[in-house]
């Protein structure tokens, strides 16, 4: 089951990744982008198993810890402040659909990840 949850948080990652390179930098999202994506993931977390728990986790944890406060001080101050402060206030836009539509699938991750993380 685990394998599936695990499977599912990559691909859902990739996609995201792939898209956002496409908006960012025009980068065609489809498979071949994928796969190279998966790729490197794949090397990153396999130089992190080999590491130890202690030096690989440790260290991918500090990547992500400033990579999200810098990417948290761009969108910040160099991207659409405006937008962004009122929809933290405003909440949700008029045309939720997707929530809808995902509902369920997220149900289903959820369902495979439970046993693997004690829920």
């Amino acid at each position: 089951m685990a394998v599936f949850g695990v499977a599912t948080s990559l691909g859902l990652g990739v996609n995201q990744m792939a898209t956002g390179l496409n908006v960012l930098f025009g980068v065609d999202p489809g498979l071949e982008t994928q796969i190279i994506l998966i790729v490197v993931i794949s090397i990153i977390a396999t130089f992190s198993a080999v590491s130890g728990g202690g030096n690989g986790i440790r260290i991918i944890s500090e990547w992500n810890i400033w990579l999200s406060a810098v990417l948290q001080a761009f969108f910040l101050f160099w991207g659409p402040t405006k937008w962004l402060m009122g929809f933290l206030i405003a909440g949700t836009e008029e045309n939720i659909d997707w929530q809808g539509g995902w509902t369920i699938f997220y149900w289903g991750w959820w369902i495979l990840w439970a046993p693997f993380v004690n829920i």
